[in-house]
């Protein structure tokens, strides 16, 4: 990513950074398209070869729960912090 601009670096793999799944996306990029379900991955591959695809980077703790197992561990863990450090959750 350079300046905010986000683009595709198959070769910078130890500086490569996910998407979190968290966006804003302006209505002229499904102009051309018909309302039904679709993958985005084309669409804003397109988008980011003209340069029109930003993104931040988030240095705070992240954590993948997208299945209900990760959910279930992600719960322990803050069930066990909240035991341990229990004026945190004031």
């Amino acid at each position: 990513m350079t300046k905010g601009r986000v683009h595709e670096d198959h070769s910078a793999r130890d500086q490569r950074l996910t998407f979190s799944g968290i966006s804003v996306m302006h209505k002229n990029l499904f102009r051309d398209y018909p309302i039904q379900p679709r993958s985005t991955v084309p669409l804003l591959q397109e988008a980011m070869l003209e340069d029109q695809v930003s993104g931040a980077v988030y240095e705070g703790l992240w954590m993948d729960i997208g299945t209900p197992e990760r959910l279930k561990e992600i719960n322990a863990l803050y069930d066990t912090s909240m035991r341990a450090n229990p004026e945190s959750s004031e």
